[in-house]
């Protein structure tokens, strides 16, 4: 459905007020009967067709210029976490609700955080590229690629940790076995 425009509301107002029923004005103007007398309804009394119709759907309870200042209370330290800044500042907001629209904008790191994060990762001894970066994707890197332990379980009732096949060879794999718990099979 496209919008009507301006002209058009003007010459079905200018229709029905010269008289015409809703049926003849629709197919002077090609538009539906339901179209017209909606048209006479709303811009009838006023005259007014370049007005813009409300908004559908429900208001936002925050508006844009409300996240930025939750960010900046957050980050000054007025606020501690999001429950203390619904709280003093945003009592209408559930906490659910600031933890949302907080949570989509990342904080540009300052140079001493990003000094402090290069220290505590270990990654730049892996990866000296990365070292220079500070993203928050640098969580879910593994240095070096080693799979995580799977359980396996054994022939005895022990449970023995192992790692993927695919990094080690079998043969070696098989005499650390041997050497760790005297088992010969793998």
């Amino acid at each position: 459905m496209c919008d009507t425009s301006a002209t058009k509301k003007s010459a079905i107002v200018a229709l029905k007020e010269a008289g015409w029923s809703n049926r003849d004005v629709a197919e002077k103007e090609n538009v539906a009967p339901s179209t017209v007398s909606r048209i006479n309804a709303r811009y009838g009394p006023t005259h007014d067709f370049d007005a813009k119709t409300p908004r559908q759907g429900r208001p936002r309870k925050i508006n844009e210029r409300d996240v930025p200042k939750a960010l900046r209370l957050l980050s000054s330290g007025k606020a501690k976490n999001a429950s203390d800044l619904q709280r003093k500042y945003f009592p209408h907001l559930h906490v659910d609700t600031i933890r949302a629209r907080a949570s989509k904008r990342r904080p540009i790191y300052q140079e001493e955080s990003q000094t402090r994060r290069r220290e505590c990762d270990g990654v730049g001894v892996y990866y000296p590229i990365w070292s220079r970066t500070t993203s928050p994707d640098r969580r879910n890197h593994r240095p070096l690629r080693l799979p995580w332990p799977k359980p396996s379980r054994g022939p005895s009732t022990s449970m023995i940790w192992i790692a993927r096949l695919s990094i080690f060879s079998r043969r070696r794999f098989k005499a650390s076995l041997q050497a760790c718990f005297g088992v010969a099979r793998a």
